[in-house]
């Protein structure tokens, strides 16, 4: 059985409507933090680049010895470029966690891009278990890589409910839930291409608006996979949000 695609898009635009604070706020200070993060990514990625090409041409006698000194360079953008993705993982994960409480009409804030640093561990090793076990399925074929993906997509919206399971459990329970709505899922992301196209042709100025809708609709089909495959204990049955319960 299909998710009604249309209804869970009628019901986001609804949702952000009545959001306060505004979720367009909220999402222009993500983008920001996000392109900051990004440009110093860049700027390490060069320097270490280059300095790793000096090393290779060292080595084939082609120029001297790199002015950098080695120790210094390799690990200070080592270092950096880790820290920087991991700061990347948690804000994009917990774009992922605001939208939902947004799907489920909580309060939000801009504090909750922030929520996945109380389970960083967790979250940093779910995106290298996501990205390891993808590559893998993707050196039999890209076909595989993908569907692989597809089988992955709930797991980070599943540690927001179960902040106790473990990496592979997350995993394994997302692996579950899609069994049969793969394809119903990637017919959903097929329906955004127009305005993902939109979106590059101004120059990514119009994710702004737009952004909020994508991942709210992709918050609320997770919802509703998850009535619809009986997936666990839900936050609604459990007596409120994990996240609101004190500790």
């Amino acid at each position: 059985m299909n998710i009604n695609r249309i209804a869970l898009k009628r019901e986001s635009k609804v949702l952000i409507a009545a959001a306060r604070p505004s979720p367009v706020a909220i999402t222009f200070g993500y983008i920001v933090i996000v392109y900051i993060i990004s440009g110093l990514q860049t700027r390490l990625d060069e320097r270490f680049t280059s300095f790793v090409k000096g090393i290779w041409m060292f080595m084939r006698g082609a120029a001297p010895w790199p002015a950098f000194h080695f120790s210094s360079v390799m690990l200070f953008s080592a270092l950096f470029i880790i820290l920087l993705r991991i700061i990347s993982s948690v804000l994009t994960t917990g774009y992922q966690w605001y939208s939902l409480r947004l799907s489920r009409s909580l309060n939000t804030s801009f504090s909750n891009i922030f929520d996945p640093m109380n389970t960083l561990f967790k979250v940093v090793g779910l995106t290298i278990a996501i990205a390891v076990l993808t590559f893998l399925w993707s050196l039999l074929f890209i076909i595989p890589g993908i569907v692989a993906g597809y089988s992955y997509r709930q797991a980070y919206y599943i540690l927001y409910d179960h902040p106790e399971y473990g990496i592979l459990q997350c995993i394994r329970e997302s692996r579950r839930m899609m069994r049969g709505y793969k394809l119903d899922l990637f017919v959903l992301d097929l329906s955004f291409l127009g305005w993902y196209i939109v979106c590059g042709l101004t120059l990514g100025i119009l994710f702004i608006w737009k952004m909020p809708y994508f991942e709210v609709t992709y918050a609320g089909y997770y919802n509703a996979l998850r009535a619809m495959t009986g997936y666990g204990p839900g936050a609604e049955q459990s007596g409120g949000d994990p996240w609101d319960r004190p500790l």
